[in-house]
């Protein structure tokens, strides 16, 4: 991956809520570089600890930072506590259509255009769904049942 693609940084594990996930703040001038316009995967480790596939997000309206999110689950396994410091290494993430989705796609022009109405997050979320999948043959099994669900676009 590109320098222009990673980042490393250290910064503090927050919540805003007990109700809330646990997040890192992520200063735009970081991520500057990946001329991001929106919600985008990235993948990497904290404390080394990798947490996999996760969505850097926005902060809002009148920020150029972005946040990232932490299960309770990763933060227990990584012994991590609010207020910690970490050490983040980030990268984006590839966002290619999985292999099975794009198949099933490229051999249907009903299907492809179906793909192309729906939102950009509708496209991430359904390839991530596919790409989520520890095996081909639940890869495959996800890559149909969004082939079902384009059907109903």
């Amino acid at each position: 991956m590109s320098a222009a693609a990673s980042a490393t940084l250290t910064s503090t594990l927050l919540r805003k809520d007990s109700s809330l996930p646990v997040y890192v703040v992520i200063p735009g001038r970081i991520v500057a570089p990946w001329k991001l316009s929106g919600t985008t995967v990235v993948e990497g480790s904290a404390n080394g600890h990798p947490f996999g596939r996760r969505n850097i997000k926005a902060w809002g309206k009148g920020s150029e930072d972005w946040f990232l999110e932490f299960t309770a689950p990763f933060c227990k396994a990584a012994g991590l506590n609010v207020g910690d410091r970490i050490k983040l290494k980030i990268a984006l993430a590839d966002t290619s259509l999985p292999s099975e989705l794009k198949a099933l796609i490229d051999g249907s022009n009903v299907h492809a255009k179906s793909w192309s109405k729906l939102s950009e997050r509708q496209r991430r979320e359904a390839s991530e769904h596919v790409r989520a999948a520890k095996t081909e043959a639940v890869r495959q099994r996800r890559a149909a049942a969004v082939l079902v669900m384009l059907r109903g676009t």
